[in-house]
């Protein structure tokens, strides 16, 4: 078991300011909370270049990733503080879309500090999770988050609805385990949460 690096908000707004600074600079375009959140889910929660799920984070922000329909997601404004919060790091939302006001000082700032309390490897991961997927639509980057995450029908999506990631991914892995081994389970005792 390894231990995961609990970000506190300051990081945590960092690495948001990284992505936001790093996407516009290579798409020159602002990021859509849909398309922000995917993002920090394959950043926080894939290896391989997004396509390999981890058993734990990388690091854990201060808010809880859950499963909506349209795959994880975590509030944004609320991890950001609020506007008033966010023109701090000079993060801007208009619409539904995320900017920063000065995107290389943000960029390289939000890097430096990262890189400061020794997270250099979550940006640079960061970076490269967005050249990959950040091209891609919106519906695209939906798809590959629950792909990624094994949600390959409805019912599944159904019965992952509001629950927290780190619970579904607990749970799937344990699920696996006994379906490798081929055991029998008693479920009251595996999820004793479900049966109070």
């Amino acid at each position: 078991m390894s231990l995961v690096k609990e970000l506190l908000r300051e990081p945590a707004i960092d690495l948001v300011r990284l992505v936001i600074a790093y996407y516009i600079r290579k798409y020159g375009r602002g990021i859509s909370t849909e398309v922000l959140v995917k993002l920090l889910f394959l950043i926080l929660y894939t290896d391989a270049d997004g396509t390999k799920l981890l058993d734990s984070p990388r690091a854990r922000l201060p808010e809880e990733f859950r499963i909506y329909l349209k795959g994880p997601f975590i509030p944004i404004d609320r991890l950001l503080g609020g506007e008033s919060e966010m023109s701090k790091y000079d993060i801007v939302k208009t619409g539904d879309s995320y900017y920063v006001k000065d995107i290389n000082k943000d960029f390289e700032d939000s890097y430096r500090a990262l890189e400061k309390r020794g997270l250099k490897d979550l940006a640079d991961y960061a970076m490269r999770i967005i050249d990959i997927y950040g091209r891609l639509r919106e519906g695209d980057i939906i798809a590959h988050s629950l792909e990624a995450l094994g949600i390959r029908n409805e019912f599944i999506k159904a019965m992952a609805f509001n629950m927290s990631l780190d619970a579904y991914i607990d749970a799937t892995r344990k699920l696996k385990g006994i379906l490798e081994s081929k055991e029998t389970a008693n479920e009251e005792e595996l999820y004793p949460d479900l049966f109070k």
